[in-house]
């Protein structure tokens, strides 16, 4: 009698995940918890692409704070939580259901064990070779973590209460790892952050020289987001990669069924009012790219008209010199797609303009024109060389699409890598995959995600191939490192 409203909570791991978390690392109950536990700790020390990444402090932090880990029996599934500071500093916390025998100290020789009580809450002190993890067990789940405060502020409730997280947490998964992280904000025009999605969730299947891995990144919330920007569009086919020299150092393209809308999103990211006037030179182009060589960067326009672009563009232009029986022309406008595109374009400021084929190209100086010039006339171009291997592994259509050459990191992956600022990710080269294609391609209200990885010691060979799917609310993410 009088039992009504009492009501029974279902008790997870997830749970008692702490509020602010970076990465998590949801381990495998199947087919073996113990040895999924133990294959993600060899991957993270010897796998051949993780282990590019040992010296960074989240990776680094595994095995200089977690010590610990190497002594646990769990016999369901886990989860190992990085949260990392503003300092980047880093904590680890260990979550899984408890048994009695979870933690195995029986074997260690140096190691100490106190009992902290405060109030009605326990804790335990584990010193091991002089590492500390702090443990306490609340609703039969234990908590280990190399952070007292976590610990505290765990068993006080103070966990990671999102719904992107607890959404995207609680997606299907058959691997037997799954990485889950925070996208950080990326840095646009005048240092101003963007935002890029909330949080991606990648499934992760180590292999014996790279990583094979599929997943989602969900964009939403009620903060704009830049992938939110391509509601809406239809992805083009995308032409860049014969419009790209073979020895730039970086390239990125985005495609568009209407102009005048992406702008107006754009605009709203930026937190700008849309302008009244929109400039027809871009009503007959479907793709946009920004190219980066050693002589400087340099814009390029995909045209559906050719005709009608040259018409849009005398405007802009004033006959200046030529190159290769390529007419270069001055033009006037430098800020024009920085004002219509940012924070998509927001540093090259062209001064030439010139035409090959269908695309029109806009650079910073005549070195930069010569340059282009010259490998597009020689067919030295991405489509005629290593990229023409693997170009039926990604989608023929995509909304937006980067190259990274020279064993640069894209920077949309800084959330996977714990890193919070450009800096930190260019302090990383990945010279065994130098050539890298990441590509976003909107399907309706989620997109897929494949990823392979294999080293190669080969120089300049397509290596890493990243294909990304997105849409407003979900973000199915493929990345392939391939030989």
């Amino acid at each position: 009698m009088g039992c009504e409203g009492m009501t029974t909570r279902k008790i997870a791991i997830i749970d008692y995940v702490p509020e602010g978390v970076s990465i998590v690392f949801k381990i495998s109950d199947n087919p073996n918890p113990k040895a999924s536990l133990e294959a993600f700790l060899s991957d993270i020390k010897n796998n051949s692409l993780l282990s590019a990444f040992a010296s960074t402090t989240p990776y680094s932090s595994i095995s200089e704070k977690a010590a610990f880990l190497n002594y646990l029996n769990p016999v369901s599934s886990s989860l190992i939580c990085l949260s990392i500071s503003n300092d980047s500093s880093v904590d680890i916390t260990f979550i899984t259901k408890a048994n009695k025998n979870l933690i195995l100290l029986e074997s260690i020789q140096d190691k100490a064990v106190e009992t902290i009580k405060i109030d009605d809450k326990v804790t335990q002190r584990i010193t091991i070779n002089s590492q500390v993890t702090y443990t306490a067990s609340k609703d039969s789940i234990l908590i280990a973590s190399s952070s007292k405060q976590i610990i505290d502020d765990i068993l006080n409730e103070k966990t990671e209460k999102s719904p992107d997280f607890k959404k995207i947490f609680n997606l299907n998964n058959s691997n037997d790892i799954r990485a889950i992280f925070r996208n950080n904000p990326l840095i646009g025009p005048n240092s101003q952050a963007v935002n890029f999605a909330s949080w991606t969730a990648l499934n992760v299947a180590t292999l014996t020289d790279g990583i094979k891995a599929t997943g989602v990144s969900l964009a939403g919330g009620t903060i704009p987001q830049l992938l939110s920007i391509f509601e809406g569009q239809v992805p083009q086919q995308n032409e860049i990669a014969r419009a790209v020299p073979s020895d730039a150092l970086s390239a990125y393209s985005f495609t568009f069924s209407d102009a005048q809308k992406l702008q107006s999103k754009l605009k709203i990211i930026m937190g700008d009012a849309v302008p009244q006037s929109f400039p027809e030179l871009f009503e007959s182009v479907n793709e946009v790219g920004e190219i980066i060589l050693t002589s400087g960067s340099a814009i390029v326009l995909k045209s559906i008209d050719p005709s009608l672009t040259q018409e849009s563009l005398a405007k802009y232009t004033s006959e200046k010199s030529s190159f290769h029986d390529v007419e270069l022309d001055s033009f006037s406008e430098s800020n024009l797609f920085i004002n219509v595109f940012s924070p998509l374009i927001h540093k090259t400021r062209p001064i030439i303009v010139f035409q090959l084929d269908d695309f029109f190209y806009f650079t910073e100086s005549e070195v930069t024109a010569e340059q282009i010039i010259t490998a597009y006339k020689n067919n030295d171009c991405l489509d005629k060389s290593y990229y023409e291997n693997y170009v039926d592994q990604l989608s023929s259509t995509s909304s937006l699409l980067f190259f990274k050459m020279q064993g640069v990191i894209p920077l949309t992956l800084n959330g996977f890598l714990g890193f919070k600022t450009a800096s930190e990710i260019d302090e990383i080269s990945i010279n065994k995959y130098p050539f890298a294609v990441l590509q976003y391609n909107y399907d309706h209200d989620f997109a897929h995600v494949n990823f392979i990885s294999k080293e190669t010691s080969k120089k300049m060979k397509p290596v890493e191939n990243i294909s990304e799917v997105f849409s407003l609310k979900r973000l199915k993410i493929s990345l392939k490192f391939l030989a």
